[in-house]
């Protein structure tokens, strides 16, 4: 139980932060950070036109071993859960061509985006 507590932690917070509305309740904190991304298929994601799901935020790097370690869960997870709502943006500030190689062989089936080196720092 105790190694799943950082990944319910990180769960509970991504949540609580991207959920919001625009009149200043729960989920502001998103709401004032938002963003607007590519994906490695060159589709563009704003987080503010994702109200109304849950979007799970993972800022990771081919390199991080718990971030490995994080992949089959939120892969798991997004299989389950995208049909009610429930999305996962994978977010990297690593050059596209090795996240694509690394997003093939770990059959990551949720966006990856690359980041404009200020979004991970703005969060």
């Amino acid at each position: 139980m105790l190694k799943k507590a950082p990944f319910v932690l990180l769960f509970c917070f991504a949540i609580l932060c991207t959920c919001g509305t625009k009149n200043g309740t729960p989920g502001q904190i998103a709401d004032s950070k938002d963003f607007t991304l590519t994906s490695l298929d060159g589709e563009e994601y704003t987080l503010s036109n994702l109200e109304g799901n849950v979007v799970f935020v993972d800022f990771w790097t081919t390199w991080c071993p718990p971030c490995r370690n994080s992949i089959p869960v939120l892969v798991s997870l997004y299989n389950k859960y995208q049909d009610r709502g429930f999305i996962v943006l994978g977010i990297s500030n690593e050059s596209p061509s090795v996240l694509q190689q690394f997003q093939n062989q770990y059959q990551m089936n949720y966006p990856i985006l690359i980041d404009n080196k200020n979004v991970m720092q703005t969060y």
